[in-house]
């Protein structure tokens, strides 16, 4: 099962691009993250993030797998987590569009999936895709 948002961004996609493909302080922009470390970097980057989930908090470590800007996606693992999100592939999608604005694409496959944890994962992709519009459209406006 496929689960994907998208979201348009009032910024110029290279600023959006640039937050993503850093790879790092998803807090910035990930609001159930709330703080992060990187432990490799360059084409093997790996962070570690601790997650709060309702009164529930988690350890997340995601391995950088795929970075190509000049199409503007990165692609993460998630190599350790709780149920449900070990071993999701996730995908972020960064595109111009007219008049200076970014369409942010957020993706995973979800293998035996239920509708609850489908609906957590888009909840949470959601949560990213407003996130970073807050933090972009906040500096357009600053």
């Amino acid at each position: 099962m496929k689960i994907e948002i998208s979201s348009v961004i009032d910024a110029p996609a290279d600023k959006v691009w640039e937050t993503v493909r850093s790879f790092e302080n998803p807090e910035r922009f990930v609001p159930i993250v709330t703080s992060s470390s990187i432990t490799r970097t360059g084409d093997s980057a790996q962070r570690t993030c601790t997650v709060q989930l309702g009164n529930q908090e988690g350890r997340i470590v995601e391995q950088l797998e795929r970075v190509d800007d000049e199409n503007k996606v990165l692609e993460f693992s998630v190599a350790e987590a709780p149920p449900p999100f070990a071993g999701l592939h996730n995908r972020y999608e960064i595109t111009s569009l007219s008049d200076g604005k970014t369409k942010v694409n957020i993706s995973t496959n979800l293998a035996n999936s239920t509708p609850e944890v489908a609906k957590t994962i888009e909840g949470i992709f959601q949560m990213s895709a407003e996130g970073l519009k807050k933090l972009h459209e906040e500096e357009v406006n600053a």
